[in-house]
């Protein structure tokens, strides 16, 4: 919390507020948490906390309202810096978007659980995940044929790719490990 002493417990429970407020689409309340802090000593500690709300509490559920918080905070930052009282609106776009956003704590859940399992077990690397890229995978011989139809492999692709072909064309051919041409120098391969 830069340049800002211990906070006492009011503080804490401010800051509780006002993500609990935000949780629920109460973004008057949450407004009026945040500035209470933020105009007193305790802007960094706000804003930082809009910054975990959108990724704890919004997410993967509203990537654009996250981000666009996200955003809104590096401004209120900035501007706060500069003495620009500008930060106020970036700070009330970043609560409003929060509030208004679909919201999600998969990211906290899913980060608790992953670490849980590894406390449990660890993890195993399996066999597609060693290719030419890895010291284990060389061992075995596996080259581009294997890379290009094991370890490059996509679940949930966006759609067909036009360059898929070329691309490892090129690239087994070894043509990019050298200089590029010149132009006028002709052709690559």
């Amino acid at each position: 919390m830069e340049g800002e002493n211990r906070p006492s417990e009011l503080e804490y429970e401010y800051v509780s507020a006002m993500q609990k407020s935000i949780r629920r689409g109460m973004a008057e309340e949450a407004g009026r948490f945040f500035f209470a802090m933020a105009e007193g000593k305790w802007f960094y500690w706000a804003l930082n906390r809009l910054k975990v709300v959108a990724h704890e509490d919004v997410g993967t559920a509203d990537m654009q309202a996250a981000m666009f918080a996200l955003r809104a905070c590096d401004d209120a930052k900035d501007w706060y810096a500069k003495k620009n009282g500008a930060w106020r609106l970036a700070a009330s776009n970043a609560i409003l978007a929060l509030a208004r956003a679909k919201k999600s704590r998969q990211s906290d859940h899913f980060q608790a659980a992953m670490r849980g399992r590894n406390f449990h077990s660890v993890p195993e690397v399996p066999d597609w995940a060693l290719d030419k890229h890895t010291r284990a995978g060389k061992a075995m011989g596996r080259g581009f044929d294997h890379f290009r139809d094991v370890g490059s492999k996509l679940e949930n692709e966006a759609g067909p790719d036009p360059w898929r072909d070329e691309a490892f064309a090129v690239w087994e051919s070894g043509v990019l490990d050298g200089p590029p041409p010149m132009p006028g120098q002709g052709a690559l391969f």
